[in-house]
């Protein structure tokens, strides 16, 4: 699926502004490797607190669907999530987790791009709660 067939499965969600395009997904990693410790070019997620990755076989919508439920239910999670594509796409979204909930594969079959990691990985963040 090409950058902009997937900007067309999504085009509701931008256009309502329920996904937005956050920039380029280059520029936004980029700057995430200046907040977060790097291995090679990867973000370790093992040396940040409060990360969890996690892998399986299973690499269905359906399962990936199930873990960010899981992880928004066990971590209370209602804030700002940041998808950035691993070479799939050539930008970054960000959305309420219930938007991003909304937009995921099962619930929309041609959108396809947001499960297609290997890895799955939750950094949560409290800001101090």
């Amino acid at each position: 699926m090409s950058t902009n067939e997937i900007r067309q499965a999504l085009k509701t969600e931008i256009d309502s502004d329920r996904l937005g395009e956050v920039g380029a997904a280059h520029d936004v990693f980029e700057l995430l490797t200046k907040n977060y410790p790097m291995s090679g070019s990867k973000i370790d997620w093992k040396r940040v607190p409060g990360s969890i990755e996690y892998c399986e076989e299973d690499q269905s919508q359906e399962r990936f669907v199930e873990f960010f439920d899981e992880m928004c239910a066990r971590f209370g999670l209602n804030g700002l999530v940041l998808y950035i594509g691993d070479g799939l796409t050539g930008f970054a979204l960000a959305a309420s987790t219930v938007d991003m909930r909304q937009a995921l594969p099962v619930r929309r079959p041609t959108a396809s791009l947001l499960h297609r990691s290997k890895c799955l990985v939750v950094h949560v963040h409290d800001h101090g709660r």
